[in-house]
């Protein structure tokens, strides 16, 4: 509604300069037939004063964010939800509302880190300034190709109240649509390759509001599909008074981080953008693997680690391998293809080639992968067995000759490796074990052992069941047989009942299920072990626990013997 502008309306707004100048007219002695009107247009001026405080005071920044979300687990997903508090405008809970929607969207990777071969990486990155409070969800997917992600932003206006406009922040930026996407499209333009936008990709995510009102806007747009022979790639970008950055996070620890970390509201515990300045959490993370795999070293398979063939493996295994503690598993093979003698020393020129298995403990079974390379082993002879004291590969964008050379190798050994390569291929010297025999001989050590201090997978799930019979009607039956005092003389015992074994498999991506037209994968099968109970060495019952499906679980439950 437009009210005239009047000298003698009092508007609920100008401030107090206005309002003192209101009031000093108002209270200018009047003739003696206008006092009686004069104290009625004070009484009102002090009224709408009231209000105009009241006014001021309901605008007071009150509002703040906190997280509602802070998940991080071992299977590299992360989850931030912040949410605005202090405050209950319509706008504010609309806000809230949204940022909870985007939980839902990714709560089953709460629910169940393992529900496929992904994981999620939403990250938060809440600003607050005198005025504003700033909130941006970076959302991305992995395995993820073609895209660096999606944004998703809000700006509260906390003196206010309320939202802040698109269409707002262009003004307050003077600046237009149009400008934005014009500057997205020169940057495409302008790389390596000259590439067109596609006008239908481009959109902005939302913006955020500084100090003195300054506007940065986040941009989104993909290049034309087949546009000189590149895929279609959909980039983010910030754009702040004329001056465009592509986002593109590296896996450095200078880390792009979209909004500058400096800026982020500093939370407790951190948040994932400020984890490379102050560190993880404690505690911080949700342990979703089954079980950490030992390092398949020569020591825990069996074999002879002083022996050349086991220094080589173990050197082999510590060079780029998975991290300790993970559910991958990696088998390197070492083939010497070549070597001289240094001093004491003698280097071994070799080919390097590793066989992984990916998330080997989960249900979908181990993804086989591989990868091969050149390294140089410094090798010393200990009277007793040898040691490797030196260590180096990569040779992977270089011909074998040529990096080995670059080791300190004689160039004309060197150049008959290289024409060895190009020909009938290198001599092979000494080869370590091949990953076929090593795997069987892992599970062996891995699942196949009996139950120790160190691996008490097996029992844990057995003591699990068995907590929850009391009160159930075989618990019962056992009370009546043996005295209410059984489940202090009972005592377990484990046989295997079938053994851990790998195979290959067409398994649905989206479901884990067996299928002809799936994508073959290496699949471990679990094991599975009888648990007998006995009382006072009298047999009364049994039931089994396995690994099939990652965790220890029952797979058979108590068959009584009594």
């Amino acid at each position: 509604m437009n009210c005239p502008h009047t000298w003698f309306s009092t508007e609920l707004r100008g401030g107090k300069r206005l309002l003192r100048r209101r009031l000093r007219d108002v209270l200018r002695p009047a003739p003696k037939h206008g006092r009686a009107l004069a104290a009625i247009m004070a009484a009102l001026a002090l009224c709408a004063g009231a209000l105009v405080a009241c006014r001021s005071g309901s605008g007071e920044a009150t509002a703040y964010i906190v997280m509602d979300t802070q998940y991080y687990d071992d299977r590299g997903s992360v989850l931030e939800i912040p949410q605005i508090a202090g405050d209950d405008s319509p706008d504010a809970q609309a806000i809230n509302a949204a940022l909870l929607e985007r939980k839902a969207a990714y709560q089953v990777y709460m629910d169940d880190p393992f529900q496929s071969g992904t994981w999620c990486e939403v990250a938060a990155f809440p600003v607050t300034t005198e005025r504003y409070l700033n909130l941006a969800l970076l959302e991305n997917v992995y395995p993820s190709y073609g895209t660096d992600g999606d944004l998703y932003a809000w700006v509260y206006d906390r003196q206010e109240g309320r939202s802040v406009t698109v269409e707002e922040a262009l003004d307050l930026a003077g600046t237009t649509e149009d400008t934005l996407r014009d500057a997205v499209a020169e940057h495409l333009a302008s790389g390596e390759l000259s590439l067109p936008l596609d006008e239908d990709s481009f959109s902005i995510r939302g913006f955020r509001i500084g100090e003195d009102n300054d506007v940065t806007f986040y941009l989104q747009g993909a290049n034309v599909d087949g546009a000189e022979g590149m895929d279609p790639w959909l980039g983010l970008y910030t754009w702040n008074q004329g001056s465009l950055h592509r986002y593109q996070e590296t896996i450095s620890s200078d880390v792009d981080t979209f909004v500058p970390a400096e800026l982020v509201d500093v939370m407790d515990p951190p948040l994932w953008c400020q984890w490379r300045t102050m560190g993880a959490p404690a505690d911080g993370f949700v342990v979703t693997r089954p079980l950490a795999l030992w390092a398949p070293t020569t020591a825990y398979l069996g074999l002879d680690p002083a022996s050349l063939e086991g220094v080589l493996y173990d050197a082999a295994l510590n060079l780029r391998t998975s991290e300790p503690g993970s559910a991958d598993l990696c088998l390197p093979r070492v083939t010497v293809v070549g070597s001289y003698a240094d001093g004491n020393a003698t280097h071994y020129l070799c080919t390097l080639h590793r066989t992984y298995y990916y998330d080997f403990l989960l249900l979908r079974g181990a993804n086989q992968g591989g990868g091969a390379d050149y390294a140089v082993f410094t090798v010393e002879d200990t009277g007793d067995g040898f040691a490797v004291t030196n260590a180096v590969d990569g040779g992977d964008d270089m011909s074998p000759g040529a990096f080995y050379q670059s080791q300190g190798a004689p160039a004309d050994l060197c150049a008959q490796l290289d024409a060895a390569y190009e020909s009938e291929g290198m001599p092979i010297l000494l080869r370590t074990f091949p990953a076929d025999e090593l795997l069987p001989l892992y599970l062996s050590r891995c699942f196949l052992a009996p139950v120790t201090a160190e691996n008490q997978n097996m029992e844990a799930a057995a003591q699990t069941f068995m907590d929850t019979l009391p009160v159930t009607a075989r618990g019962e039956a056992l009370t009546a047989a043996f005295g209410a005092d059984v489940w202090e003389r009972l005592t377990l015992s484990f046989t295997q009942a079938r053994t851990a074994s790998l195979r290959t498999a067409n398994l649905d991506p989206d479901t884990g299920e067996e299928s002809p037209d799936g994508t073959p994968v290496c699949v471990t099968d679990g094991d599975e072990w009888r648990v007998d109970l006995t009382v006072d060495g009298t047999q009364a019952g049994h039931f089994s626990v396995t690994n099939a499906a990652g965790p220890w679980t029952l797979s058979r439950g108590l068959v009584l013997d009594i």
